[in-house]
């Protein structure tokens, strides 16, 4: 599947780097997640560089890793719900209007959540990840006859940098079932498979790449 990418983030090193190495087919801007107040104007400073965007994949997130409840801050949970849970919704709004005003008829809509979605926890971060689930089933069932498929995906330990905090990089877990962590290009290519006409059928699913280390009850 070949596709012109559009790549947001924190980070403008990094995305200067994604953009060289992806070539002429990524365009990479800077944007806060939690600024929700920029999110129709980066859509409508976009539209002019882009004909037409049809995908949108919410992959922002941050997570502190917490080791017990009573270490929870105010100022870390702030972040977690900031970025993971609001920015997600308010970015799938603003995206959902463009859709409308520009009068897209079909588009694909994926949100990255976690094996720790759905699971007790005390962590910020699977709670925003929970919360998730619950507006994917919501938006799939709410845009599917408008032209939207929405899914979810829910990936195991992943070696990125935001885990590398407590993996330091290396790939064997030894309490999941499949005993390693996995690799970024594992999740990327069941993401490219739902922005495919290949996976026209399936929406509203949680789609668990985890070796069964979590099962979902879609």
């Amino acid at each position: 599947m070949e596709a012109k990418l559009l790549l947001h983030g924190r980070n403008e090193s990094d995305l200067n780097d994604a953009e060289k190495k992806l070539g002429k087919n990524c365009l990479a801007k800077k944007l806060d997640n939690s600024d929700i107040n920029s999110f129709e104007s980066f859509f409508n400073e976009i539209s002019t560089e882009y004909e037409t965007i049809n995908c949108l994949v919410n992959n922002a997130g941050v997570s502190y890793h917490e080791n017990s409840f009573l270490e929870v801050t105010e100022k870390n949970w702030d972040e977690q719900i900031a970025i993971n849970l609001k920015g997600t919704y308010f970015m799938t709004q603003s995206y959902i209007k463009y859709f409308n005003q520009n009068k897209i008829k079909n588009a694909k809509i994926i949100n990255m959540v976690s094996e720790t979605a759905g699971q007790p926890t005390y962590r910020p971060y699977g709670i925003t990840k929970s919360a998730l689930l619950s507006f994917t089933r919501w938006l799939a069932k709410e845009y599917i006859t408008k032209g939207i498929r929405v899914n979810a995906i829910a990936p195991g330990v992943t070696n990125t940098n935001m885990t590398n905090l407590y993996t330091k990089g290396k790939i064997e877990h030894s309490t999941a079932i499949g005993k390693r962590n996995f690799d970024p290009n594992e999740i990327a290519e069941i993401c490219c498979f739902l922005l495919s006409d290949a996976s026209n059928s399936i929406s509203g699913q949680i789609i668990a790449c985890n070796e069964a280390n979590v099962c979902f009850d879609n």
